[in-house]
């Protein structure tokens, strides 16, 4: 969570041409309406001049850079990628079958050994919805404000956020057991998975199976209370 307490997610993508020539070339980003558990409904994407978009009334993408262009799609127009390079600038997509999509294109051009970062970041759906009931436009107050949180939340650096994102974890990891081994990148995958198991702990319950179905993993909690006790983290 940065300073603001808004839970964010931040996605950062180097692309380097390591040819030894010139590239031109286009880079997507996608919003597609499913989730690691399959169809996820998307009734209607929105792309504003903040570099922003809004999915069904909820601020949910914030880019960094400002893409090239943005293409939103209803159900029966196909799937995002029949379009690159082919779609400009289709700002809005409004669909009755609950699976609107979008894409951001990046027109790219890197010479020899050259580096470019793009960036955004994802605020889950727990924002409380931008538009009420039967409204139909944002008041100008409201634009105002959401104008001025997607400043703040730009502004926030992706290299600041990992230091401290990678500090609280050092002092996470500091009470547990350690490996010390010649392979350095065998340690640090076993530091990554000490991480990723503390990542399904609750307040009250051990979260080991899918978004949904949380409370009936009780064979997958017992082997997660396992793995805990051994590596000495027992309070948790």
């Amino acid at each position: 969570k940065p300073n603001n307490n808004k839970s964010l997610v931040f996605n950062q993508i180097k692309i380097k041409n390591s040819s030894d020539e010139p590239k031109i070339f286009s880079f997507f980003l996608s919003v597609r309406p499913y989730n690691p558990e399959g169809l996820s409904p998307i009734d209607e994407i929105v792309y504003l001049t903040s570099n922003s978009l809004i999915i069904d009334g909820h601020l949910s993408a914030i880019f960094d850079q400002k893409p090239d262009n943005i293409v939103c799609l209803k159900f029966e127009d196909g799937d995002v990628s029949e379009h690159f390079n082919n779609w400009e600038m289709i700002l809005q997509a409004k669909c009755k079958n609950h699976l609107a999509s979008a894409f951001a294109e990046y027109r790219l051009s890197l010479d020899p050994n050259e580096e470019k970062v793009i960036s955004c970041k994802l605020l889950p759906n727990t924002t409380s919805k931008l538009l009420r009931f039967l409204q139909k436009q944002l008041p100008k107050s409201k634009k105002t404000k959401l104008l001025k949180e997607t400043a703040i939340l730009q502004s926030i650096k992706y290299e600041n956020e990992k230091e401290n994102y990678l500090e609280y974890w050092d002092k996470a990891l500091n009470p547990l057991c350690k490996i010390s081994i010649p392979d350095k990148k065998l340690e640090k995958c076993f530091q990554q998975n000490l991480i990723h198991l503390q990542n399904f702990i609750g307040k009250n319950n051990i979260y080991p199976g899918s978004f949904t179905y949380k409370d009936l993993w009780t064979k997958d909690s017992a082997t997660a209370v396992l793995a805990l006790n051994r590596i000495g983290a027992f309070d948790l």
